[in-house]
């Protein structure tokens, strides 16, 4: 999964092509602005991390369920989003991708 401004891209290895993650345009367009974004594997989920540059000690989380259609498309389901104050820095040393 790789993340731009306005959409969550997908890899489809079965169509060796990328596609886009749809449903969750609403949530990035929500979250536009400097700063960085992260994704993980969390519990078969895709965890987004963003964190802009001028609130310090504030990330953003967001967990999203993702299935694919008969069509091949990859649609995303928002499960849980909020603001999270952390204490200290975080460090993300690798990212994993979760496999629909």
């Amino acid at each position: 999964m790789t993340i731009r401004t306005r959409f969550i891209r997908s890899y489809d290895s079965e169509k060796k092509c990328w596609g886009v993650v749809n449903g969750v345009e609403e949530l990035l367009a929500m979250r536009r602005g400097f700063g960085w974004w992260k994704t993980a594997s969390y519990g078969g989920k895709l965890v987004l991390l963003h964190s802009q540059v001028k609130h310090v000690g504030l990330t953003y989380f967001a967990e999203i369920s993702l299935e694919r259609n008969q069509q091949r498309e990859v649609w995303g389901k928002v499960e849980w989003c909020d603001e999270v104050v952390i204490g200290e820095r975080i460090y993300i040393l690798k990212t994993l991708a979760v496999m629909v």
